[in-house]
Formats: C-alpha cells, sequence, structure tokens
C-alpha cells in the first residue's frame, strides 16, 4: 500500500533514479518534483515512463514549489547551490529533509 508524500527538488539523472526507487521500493504514493527546468522534468517524465509504465502517474511536476503542501518528506537532488535555500524551507515547513545533492566544498 502506498503511503508517502514526497517533494524532490531536481530532475536530472540523480533524481531519475530516486524517483525509480521511490515508487519501486519505498511505498510513494505522490512525488511532486520541482526543478525550474521543464525540459528536464519533461524528459524524467518520459524515462520514468519507459521504466515504471502507467505507475508514472504518482508523480507530478511543478516548476516551483507546492505553496501548501505538507508532503512526509522533502529530497534534495537539485545542485548543491541550491542546497541551503531548500533545507531553510524544509525546516520552515517542519518538514524532514535529505539532500542527496552534492558540494564541491
Amino acid at each position: 500500500m502506498s503511503k508517502y508524500d514526497v517533494e524532490l527538488y531536481g530532475a536530472g539523472m540523480m533524481a531519475q533514479a530516486i524517483g525509480y526507487e521511490l515508487e519501486k521500493n519505498c511505498e510513494a504514493r505522490q512525488v511532486t518534483v520541482i526543478d525550474p527546468d521543464s525540459n528536464r522534468y519533461y524528459a524524467m517524465s518520459r524515462r520514468l515512463r519507459s521504466l515504471i509504465g502507467g505507475r508514472e502517474r504518482i508523480f507530478n511536476y511543478r516548476n516551483d514549489p507546492p505553496k501548501n503542501a505538507l508532503p512526509h518528506v522533502i529530497i534534495s537532488a537539485a545542485p548543491h547551490t541550491a542546497n541551503v535555500e531548500i533545507a531553510q524551507m524544509a525546516m520552515d515547513r517542519g518538514i524532514p529533509y535529505c539532500d542527496l545533492g552534492g558540494s564541491h566544498d
């Protein structure tokens, strides 16, 4: 039974792998993918549809974060330059946060 709502920041290759695992192994009910580049999230949508078929419908894609949503967790696969802003937003909303991005420092 699917039970977890997730906000996933980023729609690149790392986010695609995370999205696949969320659907296949982590009981995700809804995954909201947030990326400012719509070309990236359309590519992610096509890739996931080819891997998981109809279950890709648990994903929805946005350019900006939903205002009043309260997901169970926020996961960042965004570039390291966005980490502080995403982490602060998660803390402000009281939502657990996992950063899977990277840093060059």
